[in-house]
């Protein structure tokens, strides 16, 4: 991973998205590799836990991870309560997935939420994206667009949606034609120096 973390870098990418939870001690073992080698050059944007945690762990884990500086923290556990739970007792900015209106409007009303991580396709479209941006708005609640690693229409799709949004207020996540051998379209989507180009 430390490797990854290389060529990633001398290809521009100085920030990267790290999934935890299975493993903590290889977890840590990883974030003190990680500052030891890069220092503050790698920004860590967002320790993702993929619910995997009771917010009592979840709390304790971010606890322990706070000192190598991490932006915010992905997904600790599974329900909206939880969330809220965790979000009342840690100082890192929280991000849900948006799968639907009615769980940004209840995650909005118990304050379960600091970012609302935006996915065309979890929302079912730039439509449905858009009224999630505007309650998120409304409420005062970050946004960032997330990723279910799509090849490049639909990270297009993604770029167009983001550089429409005045309150995109987080890096995203947009980067699966990065991981791809081959894509569908002749021009593939383009980065440049960690940032994805609009088409």
């Amino acid at each position: 991973n430390i490797q990854r973390v290389r060529e990633r870098l001398a290809q521009g990418h100085d920030m990267i998205r790290l999934y935890i939870g299975v493993n903590l001690e290889a977890d840590e073992l990883f974030l003190q590799t990680l500052r030891q080698e890069f220092g503050d050059k790698v920004i860590v944007k967002s320790l993702d836990m993929s619910k995997l945690l009771e917010p009592k762990t979840a709390i304790q884990v971010i606890h322990r991870f706070q000192p190598y500086n991490v932006l915010l923290v992905e997904s600790p556990c599974a329900s909206i309560e939880g969330l809220a739970e965790v979000r009342a007792k840690v100082d890192v900015p929280i991000s849900e997935h948006v799968e639907n209106l009615e769980w940004a409007y209840q995650a909005m009303k118990i304050k379960a939420v600091d970012i609302f991580n935006i996915s065309l396709v979890s929302m079912g479209g730039i439509y449905q994206a858009r009224k999630a941006f505007a309650l998120a708005e409304a409420a005062g609640i970050g946004c960032l667009i997330g990723t279910t690693q799509e090849l490049s229409i639909g990270t297009a799709a993604q770029a167009h949606l983001a550089a429409a949004m005045p309150n995109l207020t987080h890096p995203c996540d947009p980067t699966g034609p990065l991981l791809y051998v081959e894509d569908v379209v002749r021009e593939p989507v383009r980065y440049e120096q960690g940032h994805l180009i609009v088409p």
